[in-house]
This record gives structure tokens, C-alpha cells and sequence, in this order.
């Protein structure tokens, strides 16, 4: 456990920073999308070295659900992708092409593959459906240099693992 005298020290470097250097100058600029924000990842999906934002829209049921790429250009252009039923939505190099691919679900797991030219191809399933499994994260997680898929159960907190790629 740290030391009282460790925290004390932190409060006066922190006191001393914003009495000298004034408050956090911290503003916001809010972004209207179609439907009902459900995740949001980033990650460098155009390979232009800056982050970009994809984020995942849920409906009323009666339509497709949507992604959306806002690429950090300057500007966060909008691209749309129309996909149904993902709450979802993670960012990572799937098929080994160095492009981020995008993963995404609800009840089922499904991968849309990254063409490079910013266009994306059709949604492919990996999980089928009434799985509900969430993947969590993309890693590497047996040393092989291709990116696994760890998920959890949304209704058995106590389950995870490991779909190897």
C-alpha cells in the first residue's frame, strides 16, 4: 500500500499544476447518428496512422441496425455499413492482411472483413446464433501471429474463452 507521503506529494503536484497552469481546458462537440448508440471502438481502420471511431447503432427492430466509421480526417467523415441486430462492436487484424477488420454481434458473432480500399465485404457468421457470447478482446493469445477472439457468456458470468484463429 502506498504511503501517505506518497499521496500527499501527488495532491501538491496536482494543487501546484492547476494553480499554475489553470484548469483542464477540456470542451465537447457531440455527433448525431440514426439510431440508439450501443459500443464504441477505435481503432486505425484506414491505416493512416491517426484512430478512427466505429460505432454501433441499434434500432426499433423494423430496420437494419448500422456501423459507423467516423474517420478521423479532420473532419470525422461518416461511413455507413447496414448490419442487424449488433449491439457490439470491436476493432482488430482478423485475417492476417494488416488492415483492423470489425467484429461484431448480439446473439451471434459475425466478422466483416476490412478490403483496405474503404469498402468492407459481407458479414460472415462465427458464432451462430442464440451463442451470446460477447468477444471481449482481439489478441493473440497462443503466440501463433494470428489474432484470437476471447468472449465471455452474457447470461454466464462465471464462462470464458478462447475462439483460436
Amino acid at each position: 500500500m502506498a504511503s501517505l507521503k506518497y499521496w500527499n506529494v501527488l495532491f501538491i503536484q496536482f494543487l501546484v499544476s492547476f494553480l499554475f497552469l489553470g484548469p483542464f481546458n477540456l470542451y465537447s462537440q457531440e455527433y448525431v447518428i440514426s439510431y440508439t448508440v450501443q459500443d464504441i471502438c477505435s481503432c486505425d481502420i484506414d491505416l493512416d496512422n491517426d484512430q478512427d471511431l466505429v460505432i454501433c447503432s441499434a434500432n426499433d427492430g423494423t430496420t437494419p441496425d448500422t456501423l459507423y466509421i467516423f474517420y478521423n480526417d479532420g473532419n470525422l467523415s461518416k461511413s455507413a455499413i447496414n448490419r442487424t441486430n449488433r449491439i457490439y462492436v470491436l476493432c482488430g487484424n482478423i485475417d492476417n492482411d494488416q488492415y483492423p477488420d470489425i467484429i461484431t454481434g448480439y446473439d451471434s458473432v459475425s466478422y466483416i472483413k476490412n478490403n483496405g480500399n474503404g469498402t468492407f465485404g459481407e458479414e460472415i457468421g462465427l458464432i451462430p446464433s442464440n451463442s451470446y457470447r460477447y468477444i471481449r478482446y482481439i489478441a493473440d493469445m497462443d503466440n501463433d501471429g494470428l489474432n484470437d477472439l476471447v468472449y465471455s457468456y452474457s447470461a454466464m458470468y462465471n464462462i470464458w474463452g478462447i475462439l483460436k484463429n
